[in-house]
């Protein structure tokens, strides 16, 4: 009973601490390959935690990709954030296969200042371990555009 207490006091104190990040998280849609939800969460402005529930066209793709920021090109006065991280996504096929797509991932993004939208286009090139397939193992990649609403 003590362990549930504490794991439920854990996660309290992180979705407080989350919640408490005015302007840190973002939600909305991703439309490309993959396509469906999109979730990120930036607690600073070097790193944001990205996950996603969508669809490969054929499977349910649950996935997660830390994103590192490594340059911020401010074109007239707009901020252009570029950011790269890896991507993990799990594809469970709706026929029963399972597969792993494991990519590196660049992404660039702007968020208007007069209203709380994220606009951006990333891209990812890596391998998809196919577990059901003929071929284990083989080249992958990914591209998406994307909009979300910052809280």
């Amino acid at each position: 009973m003590k362990k549930v207490l504490f794991i439920v006091a854990i996660l309290l104190l992180t979705t407080t601490s989350i919640f408490a990040n005015e302007g840190k998280l973002k939600a909305g849609v991703i439309l490309g390959y993959p396509t469906g939800l999109t979730a990120g969460w930036r607690p600073s402005d070097a790193f944001e935690l990205n996950f996603i529930v969508a669809s490969h066209y054929r499977d349910f793709t649950i996935g997660l990709s830390p994103m590192f920021t490594i340059a911020t090109p401010d074109i007239e006065g707009e901020r252009f954030p570029i950011s790269v991280g890896p991507a993990v996504y799990l594809d469970i096929d709706w026929f029963g296969g399972l597969d792993l797509d494991i990519l590196g991932q660049v992404r660039m993004e702007y968020t208007f200042r007069d209203i709380p939208l994220n606009l951006f286009i990333e891209g990812g090139l890596g391998v998809k371990l196919d577990f059901d397939g003929v071929r284990l193992l083989y080249f992958h990649g990914s591209g998406a555009l994307g909009i979300r609403y910052v809280f």
